[in-house]
């Protein structure tokens, strides 16, 4: 919720933000977005934006008339991005530990 990825003719532009877009955030006060430039953080936050992009276990769609709906795996095999990431960090910090 705090990555913004805009995509046009095949380029990417990615921002950080320290806040999401609820109104809390965005009526009473300033936020800021960074540029990420730094290629391989940005090829990390694209792999964490496909992942949500993908999950159909807890992932809400909003439609045209403002109406969300809850995406579902139907004949697809479930993605759950917050597992996948999980896991993904997991693996890293094992591999940190066994390479210390």
């Amino acid at each position: 919720s705090r990555i913004y990825g805009f995509e046009r003719d095949g380029q990417h532009r990615l921002y950080i933000g320290s806040a999401d877009l609820m109104p809390r955030n965005l009526d009473t006060r300033v936020e800021l977005l960074a540029p990420v430039r730094d290629e391989s953080l940005r090829a990390e936050l694209l792999d964490t934006l496909e992942r949500c992009m993908a999950d159909n276990t807890n992932a809400w769609v909003l439609d045209a008339d403002g109406v969300w709906t809850r995406r579902s795996p139907g004949g697809s095999e479930p993605r759950n991005a917050q597992k996948e990431l999980m896991a993904r960090h997991a693996g890293r910090a094992a591999e940190s530990t066994a390479a210390a």
